[in-house]
């Protein structure tokens, strides 16, 4: 299916937002229906369907009437969205289908709460219809940091299809929700998640869904540190996705797998199983597990001390990922070349990459990214000579790390703590407390205002 064959959600003739409201599952209430019925405004101003207008939503609600099939307009709304939405990130389409997914965005939303609401009347071909969606939006969901949104929803369908057979839709929701999970930290969870999505898979006999559950297995063990485990579900999931099946999975198993070999201790061997993962993602055009590829090559290069080839990799990874719009993974490579350039001695470089970490992570809502970020800002400012503002903004990120439950440490620097607790030293204790009291209530926003740039010549790493 390419996206130039399926239809657009905005030829549904009706504003969905608005049925939602007036409208019902079977057996709900009806508005009356009748030869040449048309939908009418009432005063509101009126919200197209694929206009990107985010009031839309509330203004379709807000003093709106529908006279007309309402019922038959929501299915073929959700009809609609299956196939537009199968285009997703792992074909050459997939730049296309991102800019279809944001545009219909309200539109799909709408569909699968109607879903929703039918499937909880007992309506058996709904909940697979609405599990598929949001199957379908998987990537689209965890690339626009939509990972609350996404659990919320997911959460209500597979409860409702828990006791059901495996299909084609649970088997997607699932790998969706473990995809959510990885991006709030809930890495258990998200393990069973991805297991149960594989296992649906493999019951149905779709490999290619049964191949992505297993590298999401390989993906979480290999973050909870269970390295034999994830060796051998990425093993699998690229056996599994080998041969055409999906070469997107294949390609982005072996990224996964250079990234375990490298953490291992096989660096060369890391290095070799990437750039073979890069030639698939080229050919396909795959800026979402390209832009990941390159910026795991970075991360090897700065390992062999070669910090402006790291440096330059980065630089391509983030235009391979902000081209997909994967803000998450912007807002990672951003730290990554905050802690390069510092190790560069380039403070310049790492305050400004920093400092769009913390913008980047914030706008992601992810507290981790965002702590790491800040951390990065205080070890600018310990380089720089300034203890007190260090200290200041290092009591800030372990307080935004307190409050959210996480820990704050960065591999590229494992240092940094400690090198920022004995500036401690340096400070009189009464000035001390002070600072860590004040600074521990500081937003993101507020640290970023009390910074002053640092001056210096253009970074010779980003020329």
């Amino acid at each position: 299916m390419t996206s130039s064959r399926a239809p657009s959600l905005s030829l549904v003739p009706t504003l969905v937002l608005a049925a939602l409201v007036l409208g019902g599952c079977s057996g709900g209430p009806h508005p009356e229906k009748g030869p040449g019925a048309s939908s009418k405004a009432s005063g509101a101003k009126v919200w197209q369907p694929g206009h990107p207008d985010t009031l839309g939503p509330v203004l379709a609600i807000v003093r709106y009437r529908v006279d007309g099939d309402i019922v038959g307009a929501l299915d073929a709304l959700a009809d609609a969205g299956i196939p537009l939405l199968e285009v997703t990130i792992d074909t050459p389409g997939a730049l296309e289908a991102v800019r279809a997914a944001r545009t219909e965005n309200a539109n799909t939303h709408a569909a699968i709460q109607w879903l929703t609401s039918c499937a909880r009347a007992g309506d058996e071909t709904a909940v697979e219809k609405s599990l598929l969606l949001c199957g379908h939006l998987n990537w689209f969901w965890h690339i626009g940091g939509q990972h609350f949104t996404a659990r919320v929803l997911l959460d209500t369908l597979l409860s409702l299809a828990a006791e059901a057979p495996p299909s084609r839709g649970r088997a997607l929701a699932r790998i969706a929700a473990g995809m959510a999970s990885t991006a709030t930290g809930e890495w258990e969870h998200s393990l069973g998640e991805w297991v149960s999505g594989y296992e649906d898979g493999k019951a149905i006999g779709d490999a290619a869904v049964a191949a992505e559950g297993l590298m999401g297995v390989g993906y979480c063990c290999l973050s909870l540190g269970r390295m034999e485990d994830a060796g051998a579900a990425l093993d699998e999931a690229m056996a599994r996705s080998a041969g055409g099946v999906c070469d997107f999975v294949q390609a982005l198993s072996m990224t996964i797998k250079g990234m375990l070999l490298f953490v291992t201790g096989g660096l060369e061997a890391g290095v070799v199983l990437i750039e073979e993962a890069r030639r698939i993602q080229e050919r396909l055009n795959d800026r979402e597990g390209g832009g990941m590829a390159l910026s795991f090559l970075a991360q090897m290069s700065f390992a062999k001390g070669d910090l402006a080839g790291a440096i330059a990799l980065y630089g391509k990874a983030l235009e391979s990922l902000a081209a997909i719009g994967d803000q998450p993974e912007v807002a990672r490579v951003h730290c990554e070349m905050g802690w390069t350039a510092l190790a560069a001695a380039d403070a310049a470089a790492a305050q400004r990459s920093f400092r769009l970490g913390v913008q980047a992570n914030e706008g992601v809502g992810s507290s981790k990214g965002t702590g790491l970020a800040l951390l990065g800002l205080a070890a600018v400012e310990a380089a720089e000579g300034r203890p007190e503002r260090a200290v200041a903004i290092a009591a800030a990120a372990h307080a935004l790390s307190e409050r959210a439950g996480v820990v704050i440490a960065h591999p590229m620097d494992p240092g940094v703590v400690n090198r920022i607790d004995a500036l401690k030293a340096s400070i009189p204790k009464g000035r001390l407390d002070g600072l860590v009291a004040n600074a521990s209530v500081l937003s993101p926003a507020a640290v970023l205002a009390m910074i002053s740039p640092v001056v210096g010549e253009e970074s010779s790493l980003l020329r």
